[in-house]
């Protein structure tokens, strides 16, 4: 039975450590601090392509798909059969790399490709479908052979797989759904035929940008926008549309809907509350039931329903890590069976779609454990490895992350996860600040990330803070960031800087501020207004400029119906805020060293932009360096790429930083 759940805030894994207990987690540390004389993983092994990524079952379970990449080897589509467990290459390229994996049917997949060479337009992936057999391969959206335009020369639109449009899905249907976006920025939903490739357009309303599936594939419920307000739109059984509701996006009475299945409609909703929290609609009395099915006093609950194709077996949200709330007894029960057998990582498990064998997909995790794919046997109860993301990684090497809180100057209440280096540790430790590439997005989960462990098992502690304006913490946690880059937000992470000294954590002659994109612009920022604290700067795709970022057409692009102009500001207006608070225009004042990056392809922030910047520094900074990376976009997934880079950070930062004390 469906019942009310709350979050609870401490799990198994202890993660969440108020502030008071964190000379308990020194002395955690401290107990725990294996390897502290090995030799730390290189640059290339953190930040090599997953050797196993992208698993999924096909609907009846009887076929593993995933992505696998190996020493000189593209990633390429694998399949398993998993009565055998043999493993069989569908699909590898000799340039360019699959990426996305997804099941149509039991005998038809469709996956996306990128990384492609120049000679290649490389700003879409390629979208494919191929039969399980590896027979009736067709390019939707092709990037690597052109045979044809997709619908004739005169076709000017662009087709995208998108998370605007979900449901349960029956999989059992050769087509898939695509946004189809045309010039003046309306969309449309297209069901094209991946074996004929045919594309036909489906009705909705003007302006819609979301489109909810039942379990027939029948779109139910769209949600359109006119500026600031969103109309969500009901299809009955007898295909005739009414509204359900209107609303402001601020409003209490807003909503965003998740899926619709068993005829009833899941949402998103606040009700006027700071968070927001996981409820049911009734779709006949057109309004949230009272009682929320998932809540949390810390976290705005949103997340994605786990079905089986007709049914919602689970909810899958994050809170300090990802976690999964079962309705579903035999899945609950087969939860607490794969924990006990994987007590230290976190274990999302997903179920075929109409099962006809016993088998469980688990994706294991932690901090200190990259992705691990298995398999569980529910009849057998036995687990059996796949494969793992990354070889070479020691998890008693890699540091111990906690999410932890601080007070800004202001009294606001800033979350922030503290990995600290799992080596001979002790107080004072070289410190980074890495702020978050884009700062409505959350900052860090409770999982493996190869930037923080990276420069953790070189000795430093990576604090990474959730900075007003950051979304998932509750509105007035967010709305507090609204025209506060340089500002607020910026001394949000120098108040983060300045609770490490006092807690013990940070040398205060060792400190650097880090990000990409935002992250970037923090960094640098960083430099300009607390000087005397950051010790130096890496930025790498950072933004240096806000009207620059404005000229490069970013106004619409911020968090769903907000534009960057609420968010960031207006360049017509707010002209002096600009000035004082960018980088660019304020390079004189950056003494320190800094450390720049930049991909030649990078559509987002250019290289132009990070090269004005390295030009205004070197006129009176020695202590700036620049490097350009070839074929790299905004995205860093050309994998020797990454690897440099982080080894030019990593000899960066022991010049300037030092390194932790390993013995």
């Amino acid at each position: 039975m469906l019942a009310s759940s709350k979050v609870l805030m401490t799990s198994r894994f202890a993660r969440s450590v108020p502030l008071l207990c964190f000379s308990c987690v020194l002395i955690w540390a401290a107990c725990h601090g294996a390897a502290a004389h090995a030799a730390p993983p290189s640059a290339q092994t953190f930040f090599q392509d997953p050797t196993v990524s992208n698993a999924t079952l096909s609907p009846n379970g009887r076929t593993l798909a995933m992505v696998m990449a190996g020493k000189g080897v593209r990633a390429g589509l694998v399949v398993v059969d998993l009565a055998t467990m043999t493993p069989r290459v569908l699909v590898r390229y000799a340039e360019g790399d699959v990426n996305q994996v997804s099941w149509l049917t039991d005998k038809r997949l469709m996956y996306t490709q990128l990384n492609l060479p120049k000679t290649v337009s490389r700003s879409q992936s390629g979208i494919y479908a191929i039969n399980l057999d590896g027979s009736q391969s067709q390019g939707m959206l092709e990037t690597v052979v052109r045979k044809r335009s997709f619908a004739g020369d005169s076709f000017d639109a662009q087709l995208r797989t998108s998370s605007s449009f979900s449901g349960l899905f029956p999989r059992t249907s050769n087509a898939m759904y695509v946004a189809v976006c045309y010039p003046d920025d309306e969309q449309v939903l297209g069901k094209m035929d991946t074996l004929s490739g045919e594309l036909r357009e489906l009705a909705s309303p003007a302006r819609t940008f979301q489109w909810l599936f039942d379990d027939q594939a029948k779109v139910r419920l769209t949600v359109s926008r006119n500026g600031d307000k969103e109309s969500v739109e009901f299809q009955d059984d007898a295909g005739d549309w009414r509204t359900l509701a209107a609303f402001a996006s601020s409003d209490a009475s807003a909503f965003k809907p998740l899926v619709y299945a068993d005829r009833k409609l899941y949402v998103h909703a606040d009700k006027g509350a700071d968070r927001s929290s996981l409820y049911r609609y009734n779709i006949g009395q057109r309004a949230i039931e009272d009682q929320p099915l998932v809540t949390s006093p810390m976290y705005d609950i949103e997340g994605t329903a786990v079905t089986d194709g007709q049914h919602v077996l689970g909810y899958r949200y994050r809170v300090d890590a990802e976690e999964t709330v079962w309705f579903d007894a035999a899945m609950q029960a087969t939860q607490k069976e794969v924990d006990a057998l994987l007590p230290d990582t976190v274990n999302q498990l997903s179920r075929a779609y109409r099962p006809e064998t016993p088998f469980i997909l688990v994706d294991a995790v932690s901090p200190r454990h990259p992705p691990q794919v298995l398999i569980y046997n529910q009849a057998t109860k036995k687990l059996t490895p796949i494969g793992r993301a990354l070889d070479g990684i020691d998890p008693a090497q890699m540091g111990a992350m906690e999410m932890l809180h601080y007070k800004a100057r202001d009294g606001m209440d800033i979350p922030a996860f503290v990995t600290l280096p799992n080596l001979a540790l002790k107080k004072n430790l070289p410190t980074i600040i890495l702020a978050a590439s884009a700062p409505w997005s959350r900052n860090g989960l409770w999982t493996w990330d190869p930037a923080v462990q990276f420069l953790a098992s070189r000795g430093y502690a990576v604090i990474q803070p959730d900075t007003r304006g950051a979304y998932g913490f509750g509105w007035i946690h967010a709305r507090a960031g609204k025209k506060q880059w340089g500002l607020g937000m910026q001394d949000d992470l120098a108040d983060g800087a300045r609770w490490a000294i006092a807690q013990g954590i940070a040398d205060p002659k060792r400190i650097c501020i880090a990000g990409n994109g935002y992250g970037g612009y923090a960094a640098l920022m960083g430099m300009v207004k607390d000087p005397d604290l950051f010790r130096c700067a890496v930025s790498w795709g950072g933004i240096v400029d806000i009207d620059l970022m404005f000229q490069n057409k970013w106004a619409g692009i911020a968090n769903g119906s907000t534009s960057m102009k609420t968010l960031v500001g207006d360049p017509l207006v707010d002209q002096a805020q600009f000035s004082a608070t960018s980088p660019l225009k304020n390079a004189a004042r950056i003494t320190g060293p800094v450390f720049l990056a930049y991909g030649a392809e990078d559509v987002m922030v250019p290289a132009k932009h990070g090269q004005l910047m390295y030009a205004a520094l070197k006129r009176g900074n020695p202590m700036a360096e620049f490097h350009l990376y070839d074929e790299q976009g905004q995205d860093w997934s050309l994998a020797g790429n990454r690897a440099d880079m982080w080894s030019k950070i990593d000899s960066f930062l022991a010049r300037h930083l030092g390194k932790g004390d390993t013995h």
